[in-house]
């Protein structure tokens, strides 16, 4: 017995005795923790802003003296403090003497940052174990030290994951927003590969994927081809050339109807260029396709960041390949239009060929056949050299039909051009000057303005075929008496040539057909001509970067422009 008439305490109840503040403290910790977690859950279904649950104290320090010169707002809702008042620590005033527990350090963007557990006391007079984050930083010019401070209890996780998902969400919400968008952009776009170069560069740049890449069944169904990918330093590359067999991969689960994403978390080999293992990380594979068919897939990976994988990735790559899959569909079924169309008018175009060159050749053929049998049962020798001119004409008829054709065929392939500089009025007035004969024998009268300072590049050859046909169509079509002007000026960025005319001119309905091949204003072919001449300089002015125009007043005449870039 003491002199109180007690027992004295044993060790192990002296010890306890000593440690009853602490687990009161402890006790009023979970009191607290279990209180904020309540209000956390409520905020949280009656969907209210998380941020005042934050328990992140951000703290600016001078490194010399530990002043404290700044405090992030959420510091006062934390340590209960004033913003002010914090400015009145030193930051070692705030934090307990030898509260420190070291933890370790970690590099994030090249900088190091320390990390251990220390004491604080709250305004109210309890106190609280955080988790203390320090690094140095810059601003405006001055070196300070950031503390960042978070409450280690069941309180801040929860908030955190929450915080993360609703986050999450968000980050998904808008990315959906972005994928509409970069869909309505791709659908613009006119062929697969366009839409494969560009369905990459705006999967890295807009919705956030690290490194895509896609690929596409091949006709035998027996390999994979490439499209366009990223390589290891983030670069798009052209893939159109590399192929695998996918015998025994994940792509046979695909083709029997698997349509799940394959996700690789951390483990999966991460290619370069060269199919080199370089890396290991997160993978994704999605299926492109067409309905329920496998077309190809997208893939996705970790490779250039490190960056973790976001939950809502995997479903925004199945997304993005499904968008994928319906534009590359939609663009071959637009492609299979195009060559039908193009089909059946190549089919029309042979029709007309045999049509009305056809006629042609037989009209030719038919003359020099009777002028061939006259020559052969004629002893007179007039008569003879008569119908001996008459052969010799429509050889050349029939030569210069094929000449022109062989034109239509040159230039609708590959073009070839032997560029110069051109003064455009010099070029124009050689060929004025080349008709005049044809003027004076249909008694038509020229008006001429030219200006003189256009320079351009163009194979002066086959322009001046082009103008030919164009003046030679408006001679053609003038009755006598007439009137014929050529104009050249300058239009903006252009220089234009103008050949306007006062002939039969083109009914409005036929306006659209006047450059088509084989075409002619006169049906009944009583102006000897393959209809080949306007076709021909429509397309060697395309083949210069130019565009020619028509315009026309049926009994009064036409109007024919070109249009061609200045280059000098």
């Amino acid at each position: 017995m003491n002199e109180n008439g007690l027992k004295p305490m044993t060790a192990t109840e002296q010890f306890e005795h000593e440690q009853l503040p602490q687990r009161i403290r402890q006790l009023e910790e979970i009191e607290r923790d279990y209180r904020q977690c309540q209000k956390l859950l409520y905020d949280a279904g009656e969907g209210t802003s998380l941020d005042k649950h934050a328990r992140q104290v951000v703290l600016y320090v001078q490194p010399h003296n530990k002043q404290i010169i700044e405090a992030h707002t959420q510091a006062s809702t934390f340590l209960g403090y004033l913003p002010e008042e914090f400015l009145a620590f030193t930051f070692d005033q705030l934090e307990m003497p030898g509260s420190q527990k070291e933890l370790g350090t970690y590099i994030e963007s090249g900088i190091e940052i320390q990390v251990y557990d220390g004491r604080y006391w709250h305004r109210d007079g309890y106190e609280l174990t955080l988790q203390v984050h320090r690094w140095p930083i810059t601003r405006n010019d001055q070196s300070l030290i950031c503390y960042t401070l978070e409450e280690k209890s069941l309180h801040t996780q929860l908030w955190r994951e929450l915080n993360r998902r609703e986050d999450a969400d968000h980050q998904f919400r808008e990315k959906l927003k972005t994928l509409n968008e970069i869909t309505l952009e791709l659908g613009q776009l006119d062929s697969l590969e366009s839409i494969c170069l560009r369905g990459v560069e705006l999967g890295i740049q807009k919705l956030g994927f690290d490194r895509l890449s896609l690929w596409f069944l091949d006709a035998s169904k027996t390999r994979m081809t490439g499209s366009f990918g990223v390589d290891e330093q983030g670069r798009i590359r052209d893939e159109r050339q590399q192929s695998w067999i996918f015998e025994k991969t994940f792509i046979e689960d695909f083709i029997n109807g698997n349509q799940e994403i394959i996700i690789t978390h951390d483990s999966a080999p991460l290619y370069n260029d060269a199919s080199e293992i370089v890396e290991y990380g997160w993978h994704l594979s999605a299926p492109i396709l067409d309905g329920n068919q496998f077309i190809g897939f997208i893939s996705a990976d970790n490779l250039i960041h490190k960056q973790i994988l976001k939950s809502f990735q995997p479903e925004l790559l199945r997304l993005y390949g499904a968008t994928i899959g319906y534009l590359a569909t939609l663009n071959q079924a637009r492609e299979k239009e195009l060559t039908l169309r193009l089909e059946q008018e190549r089919t029309q175009m042979l029709e007309t060929f045999v049509t009305d060159i056809g006629h042609e050749f037989k009209t030719s053929l038919a003359i020099i056949n009777t002028s061939n049998y006259i020559v052969s049962k004629t002893q007179d020798e007039n008569k003879r050299q008569q119908h001996t001119t008459v052969i010799t004409a429509q050889v050349k008829i029939l030569d210069r039909m094929l000449e022109e054709i062989l034109d239509i065929v040159n230039l609708t392939s590959t073009p070839t051009l032997m560029v110069t500089s051109i003064a455009l009025d010099q070029l124009v007035q050689g060929i004025v000057d080349s008709f005049e004969a044809s003027m004076i024998e249909k008694q038509l009268e020229w008006q001429i303005k030219l200006e003189s300072n256009a320079i351009i590049q163009a194979d002066a050859q086959q322009l001046a075929r082009a103008i030919r046909e164009i003046v030679e169509n408006a001679i053609q079509f003038t009755p006598t008496p007439g009137q014929i002007k050529i104009s050249t000026y300058t239009h903006g960025p252009q220089v234009g040539m103008a050949v306007q005319d006062t002939g039969i001119g083109i009914p409005a309905d036929e306006m659209e057909k006047v450059f088509d091949r084989f075409y002619r204003v006169d049906k009944a072919r009583t102006m000897r001509s393959t209809g080949l001449g306007l076709a021909i300089a429509k397309l060697i002015v395309e083949a210069h970067q130019g565009e020619i125009k028509v315009e026309s007043v049926p009994e009064q005449g036409s109007r024919f422009e070109i249009l061609l870039p200045i280059t000098g």
